[in-house]
């Protein structure tokens, strides 16, 4: 007798993936857009503190936007492949194919 529960497959371990994959993706864009507005408004309401240092007062902004976009490209290279592979798998399953979709469009 079977309890009905279906095992973990690949699907599943897919949109896991692909789930851990945005909330990253979105913590990091959040994080550099928070830390931008606080700079920002930090210079705003102190100038003077920003007006010793040498370097100018958006210089953490750019080196962390640098390190983001370092730590995205990745991410959002694997979460499209993942998606790619997501979407070969269920148009296989639906016996849909994309090759001869095309054709059909272009003739």
């Amino acid at each position: 007798m079977t309890t009905g529960k279906r095992r973990p497959g690949k699907e599943t371990a897919l949109r896991t993936a692909v789930f851990a994959l945005r909330f990253v993706l979105w913590v990091l864009i959040g994080l550099l857009a928070a830390r931008t507005v606080w700079q920002y408004v930090d210079h705003r309401l102190r100038p003077t503190a920003y007006a010793a240092q040498s370097a100018p007062w958006y210089t953490g902004i750019l080196i962390q936007a640098v390190l983001t976009c370092a730590v995205l490209l990745p991410c959002v290279l694997l979460l499209l492949r993942l998606k790619r592979k997501g979407a070969g798998r269920s148009a296989a399953k639906n016996g849909d194919d994309r090759l001869n979709n095309v054709k059909r469009r272009v003739l």
